[in-house]
């Protein structure tokens, strides 16, 4: 399960993020609007298993995604 900010992506509907078979998440292009940055935020991957009635969580780091904006800089 892959979360973004704290709170589960449902991927689902997702046209634009994917998960790989090998669990990583995969951006096919990166959303950046001028008023919004819905990719921009802290993202971490955990998973959960149960061995002989235990339940397990491991929780990947957080990577921090940063979306850039063009730069209004007009060139003279």
């Amino acid at each position: 399960m892959w979360k973004r900010n704290g709170n589960k992506l449902d991927l689902t509907s997702d046209n634009h993020r994917t998960i790989r078979p090998d669990g990583s998440l995969y951006f096919s292009e990166i959303i950046h609007h001028k008023a919004e940055k819905p990719d921009e935020g802290t993202y971490q991957c955990e998973a959960f298993s149960q061995i002989s009635n235990l339940d397990y969580q491991i929780a990947s780091k957080t990577a921090h995604l940063i979306v850039a904006g063009k730069s209004m800089i007009k060139k003279l």
